[in-house]
């Protein structure tokens, strides 16, 4: 029996240096997840987290900007139970952000997980992925939940 995991974006945050200016850093991207199980086809299944539906958001030094998403639900199969094909064993989450003034790539960062690294139903599990370019660094709040476990 597979699990089912909702994937939620919460917050963006810097720590940057003196040379962001104050008002912050203008960004825009792609947050994403994918499940693969690490045989052909790799990309089980991809679904946007993320993607600046609104236009660049600023990033401002040690401030939460607050993510409204909805969450996405992936699927994650038992590997002892479950056919290859059902889904993915594996579950890999963060994105590309690119800073908007100069369409210069910031950074690409992601965090995985496997099927058995949250097991709990209903338990919220955060997740800080960092985007580091030099000296600065834009953190990236995502929120796991287990809905449905085998």
């Amino acid at each position: 029996m597979p699990k089912f995991i909702d994937v939620d974006v919460v917050k963006i945050s810097g720590d940057f240096t003196a040379s962001v200016p104050t008002e912050g850093l203008w960004i825009r991207g792609r947050l994403f997840g994918r499940t693969s199980d690490g045989i052909p086809p790799e990309d089980e299944d991809e679904l946007d987290l993320f993607t600046f539906p609104n236009g660049p958001i600023a990033v401002r030094h040690h401030h939460d900007e607050l993510i409204n998403t909805t969450a996405r639900t992936f699927t994650l199969r038992n590997p002892t139970f479950d056919p290859p094909g059902l889904a993915g064993k594996k579950l890999r989450f963060g994105g590309t952000l690119i800073e908007a003034d100069s369409g210069d790539l910031f950074a690409e960062s992601f965090e995985s997980i496997t099927t058995f690294t949250h097991t709990q139903v209903g338990q919220e599990h955060t997740h800080a992925v960092r985007f580091i370019n030099g000296s600065q660094e834009i953190r990236v709040d995502f929120v796991l939940v287990v809905t449905s476990s085998f």
